[in-house]
Parts: C-alpha cells; sequence; structure tokens
C-alpha cells in the first residue's frame, strides 16, 4: 500500500538482484533502488521524508548513521533495524536513543535481534 518505496544498498550485487525483484514482484510503478547510501535515499525522496526506514546492516554501521536515518524520517516515523546480532543490540539502542528514537520494540530470535524505534521529536 505503500505510494514510493526507495531501496539503496552500496553493493552493486545486491542492487541488481534488488531490481530484479522488484519487477519479479510487480512493484516497478512504485518502487526504486539505486546504489548508494542514506545520501541516495535522501536525494530520491526529494526534500520528503519518510514514514519507514527499514536497515538491514551491520550495528556498528547503524550506529555510524544514526543521525543521518533519525534525519530520514517524519517525526513519528519508524525505523526497523534487523539483522544485528543480540549482543551488539545494546550498546545500539543507547546510541538510538540518544539522536532521539523511542525504542519500542526489541525482537529476537537466536542470536539475531530487530529494533524497532519511532523518531521522537
Amino acid at each position: 500500500g505503500a505510494a514510493a518505496v526507495v531501496g539503496v544498498d552500496t553493493e552493486r550485487e545486491a542492487v541488481e538482484a534488488a531490481k530484479e525483484n522488484v519487477v519479479r514482484n510487480g512493484v516497478a510503478a512504485v518502487m526504486t533502488v539505486e546504489k548508494g547510501s542514506t545520501d541516495k535515499a535522501r536525494a530520491s525522496l526529494g526534500g520528503r521524508l519518510a514514514d519507514v526506514v527499514v536497515v538491514n546492516i551491520l550495528a556498528r554501521v547503524i550506529d555510524r548513521l544514526a543521525d543521518e536515518l533519525y534525519e530520514l524520517l517524519k517525526p513519528g516515523g519508524i525505523m526497523v533495524a534487523g539483522g544485528l546480532i543480540d549482543p551488539a543490540a545494546g550498546a545500539l539502542m543507547e546510541r538510538l536513543r540518544s539522536v532521539g528514537f523511542h525504542i519500542e520494540d526489541e525482537r529476537y530470535r537466536g542470536e539475531w535481534c530487530c529494533l524497532i524505534g519511532r523518531r521522537m521529536d
């Protein structure tokens, strides 16, 4: 039901696979995928802010991008951070809180963790 979806990845192979999946899943009318990071996502949004940001990268990368991820979201917007190894989750939660996220949920499966945070301002 999303009006527009922007996907970015820094690896060319991941971008190519994602573009193939966009076509395969019939969502090319609403989803674009480009090589890049938060700067490319911001440019693709064209000045708009996102309702939802989903990241599936290493905790140390999310830590480094925390401010930029926060700035991509509308006030009240949701960030889903998945693919985290459990021991890294605690420190990352503190970092996300420090930039203004409220951690609404933590989900665990074995050693893996997913954090769901909301931009609070």
